[in-house]
């Protein structure tokens, strides 16, 4: 539910930015605008889906791949390297770190940074020099790989502590105390 509300905000954002002002180039402002409207008209009724979900598997990695797929035609039709719907490839991975994870993240991430590597090359591949902006290509990689890093470390130290909860959950109690006494000496015992 969270990464549908998410979605349909960012859906709705993108829809209003490039109604507002068109994304260049400008040879694709009716193709960009018109899939932005698709898209907001698919992040509501997934979220209208999602509300009534009791969950399972597939609609899960289905709408990931779908996501990941639209935000690369995004970034192609706005100019990938300079694209304002960037942030859309990041959405991706917390959406994987979310849904599954640190594996998740660490796939999701290879995913991005891969199709993001390969749509700027092969749309800088042609350009003159001046109208090459490596600065960004580069800044831009590397937010992607420490996005992907720092959610990777997140989602471990989370596993740790969840690890750490339940050790303590199942901690013995000593026999004939109750719970709440067991607990309170042990919390009242002076550290040794």
């Amino acid at each position: 539910r969270t990464i549908a509300a998410g979605r349909v905000a960012l859906a709705a954002s993108s829809l209003f930015a490039v109604w507002l002002d068109p994304a260049e180039p400008s040879r694709f402002t009716q193709v960009n605008y018109g899939l932005h409207l698709a898209f907001v008209s698919y992040a509501v009724l997934l979220g209208v889906i999602t509300w009534r979900w009791d969950g399972g598997t597939r609609p899960p990695i289905v709408t990931h791949i779908v996501d990941i797929v639209v935000f690369s035609v995004f970034q192609y039709f706005t100019f990938a390297p300079s694209s304002p719907f960037f942030m859309y490839f990041m959405f991706s991975m917390f959406c994987g770190a979310i849904r599954w994870g640190p594996k998740g993240t660490l796939l999701t991430g290879s995913v991005v940074i891969v199709t993001y590597a390969i749509m700027t090359a092969s749309m800088t591949r042609g350009l003159p020099a001046e109208q090459n902006e490596l600065n960004r290509i580069i800044i831009r990689s590397v937010y992607l790989i420490v996005t992907a890093g720092m959610l990777v470390y997140l989602g471990r130290y989370e596993a740790r502590l969840r690890s750490g909860i339940e050790h303590l959950a199942r901690w013995p109690v000593p026999a004939g105390k109750s719970t709440e006494r067991a607990l309170g000496s042990e919390i009242a015992q002076p550290p040794v």
